[in-house]
């Protein structure tokens, strides 16, 4: 396994082991810089093999971090956004840092885990 796959298996086997967490059937990726306003396309959801090219070009940049998030259900799967710095031209000489993150409170709380008003999918 390549460095996406390993962090991504870790964040969802993190997130199934949540007290809360409702079952899900897949899941799905989400580039932060495709959202706009709070709405992303459908069609920008991604699987993770369609995906890692994506992850693999921004952590070649050596950016200061990149953010593996889980957001929450969409059509019975999880939808992980993946955040960067605005700045992705960076070639800095130190290895870029990846972080994990669960959802929101706001989502946990639902029992259906369902997008919170942050983020929707059309």
């Amino acid at each position: 396994m390549d460095l996406f796959d390993d962090r991504l298996a870790e964040l969802v086997s993190w997130v199934k082991s949540l007290d809360s967490c409702p079952e899900f059937d897949e899941v799905r990726l989400l580039d932060a810089r495709g959202v706009h306003h709070g709405v992303a396309a459908r069609m920008s959801l991604r699987t993770s093999e369609d995906f890692a090219p994506r992850f693999g070009d921004l952590h070649a940049r050596s950016l200061p971090w990149l953010n593996l998030r889980a957001v929450g259900l969409f059509e019975g799967r999880l939808i992980v956004l993946l955040e960067s710095p605005a700045d992705s031209t960076s070639n800095r000489e130190e290895q870029t840092q990846v972080t994990l993150a669960g959802p929101s409170d706001a989502v946990r709380q639902r029992e259906d885990w369902a997008l919170g008003n942050d983020l929707h999918v059309e």
